[in-house]
């Protein structure tokens, strides 16, 4: 096991302070294709575990649990994306040709691939998020 690169995977796991990136230890625990598999504690030792893909772009995607969390956490980031942080916007995204989800994604920082936002998956809509994301051959934002 290896630490993910701190500049990408250490800012996409923590939406606090640059304190808590500079104290993040996650690992990678699998990659297959696009997507790396990811593991460890945030920079306030709550265990994290998630999946994230990346582009030679910039672009990033990730999926995360955090423990005690009743929901997941989905953060993207686009290099261009000049989204101020906490500020609020509403975002639909879709996978393949199924219905988009909506959401309310808050704007956040990130300190070497741009702008980022994060939105909540609530636990009783994992399911068929998961689903979908897995299915996919295609995310449209």
């Amino acid at each position: 096991m290896r630490v993910i690169a701190a500049g990408i995977a250490g800012s996409i796991l923590l939406s606090g302070g640059a304190s808590d990136i500079a104290t993040a230890k996650t690992v990678e625990l699998l990659r297959s294709g696009f997507w790396t598999a990811f593991g460890g504690t945030t920079g306030d030792a709550t265990p994290v575990c998630g999946l994230m893909a990346s582009s030679e772009q910039g672009r990033v995607f990730a999926v995360m649990w955090f423990k005690g969390d009743d929901h997941l956490t989905i953060q993207l980031f686009k290099p261009a994306w000049t989204v101020p942080i906490g500020m609020q916007v509403d975002i639909a995204i879709r996978f393949d040709d199924a219905a988009a989800w909506s959401a309310k994604a808050v704007g956040m920082g990130n300190l070497s691939t741009g702008s980022g936002i994060e939105f909540k998956v609530p636990m009783e809509n994992v399911d068929k998020f998961s689903g979908e994301l897995r299915y996919a051959n295609t995310m449209t934002l």
